[in-house]
């Protein structure tokens, strides 16, 4: 299972436009991994997680295709995971090329979104594109992969999703976005463990508290949970991203931090096979 981190930032992304803080001077000055884009993840080359504002840069950016794409996977409707246009470029008079039939799935608020887009019916009907509402604790195949999703402690309401994939070969956890996991959450891990990879949000760095998202305390206590329950397989990854620049420092120093966890710091670009 091959991954790759399109962006690995917060909402505002990394250096944030107005904001002079050390964390956003420094990446502006040093580049290169400082540098991140809204938060979004390739798994081989046909599923998607999530498809916000920056989804086309980071296409173009990394050389990367999206006319295999067979699942998209989006966690919420917050507009730095759903720029729902996105779709409308794989739909008639935009991609003259073939391309797979698309499975879009999402909570309640994702699908409703879509659905009132003025482009969907054309893209429903010609976009080979389809559309289907899913909920925590629901389990489903799509493509190669067993799918299942996992309540999220992200907004008021309580609708944001995280999702656990399989390839029959490994099983990868994606956590974002959402603070500390609920015992519903916990328990579906502990069912679905052992797990090759899991990418969590390592969001609100040194801030004391952040409920709708961890911070480093709260990030390296889920950390412990999986190491002392023997939820991660032998050789299995812990990685960090979408981080804010409030409280997260410069890259090389979130790895420093990190390093001694065996955590793994996500860069825009990273790839990583499990």
């Amino acid at each position: 299972m091959k991954i790759l981190f399109l962006g690995t930032a917060a909402a505002e992304g990394l250096p944030s436009p107005f904001c002079e803080c050390p964390t956003c001077t420094h990446a502006r000055q040093a580049g290169g991994r400082n540098v991140r884009m809204r938060t979004a993840t390739l798994v081989n080359d046909d599923l998607l997680f999530d498809c916000g504002p920056d989804l086309v840069a980071a296409t173009q950016r990394f050389g990367v295709r999206l006319s295999h794409l067979e699942t998209l996977l989006v966690t919420h409707a917050h507009e730095d995971h759903l720029l729902p246009n996105n779709l409308t470029w794989r739909g008639p008079g935009f991609c003259p090329t073939p391309i797979t039939p698309l499975r879009v799935f999402g909570p309640g608020p994702v699908t409703r979104a879509l659905r009132r887009a003025p482009y969907w019916p054309t893209l429903a009907e010609k976009g080979e594109l389809s559309l289907e509402t899913v909920r925590a604790g629901q389990r489903w195949r799509s493509g190669r992969y067993q799918i299942t999703a996992l309540p999220a402690t992200h907004d008021s309401d309580r609708t944001a999703l995280l999702y656990i994939v399989s390839d029959g070969a490994h099983k990868l956890f994606y956590a974002t976005d959402s603070g500390p996991l609920s015992e519903r959450a916990w328990r579906i891990v502990a069912r679905e463990a052992p797990f090759d990879g899991v990418l969590m949000e390592e969001t609100m760095g040194h801030t004391p508290h952040w409920g709708e998202h961890h911070n480093v305390e709260s990030f390296l206590k889920a950390h412990q949970r999986f190491t002392r329950e023997g939820w991660l397989a032998e050789n299995g990854r812990f990685v960090a991203f979408h981080f804010s620049h409030q409280s997260n420092p410069p890259h090389d120093e979130l790895v420093r931090y990190f390093a001694p966890h065996g955590v793994i710091v996500a860069y825009d670009g990273m790839e990583l096979t499990l």
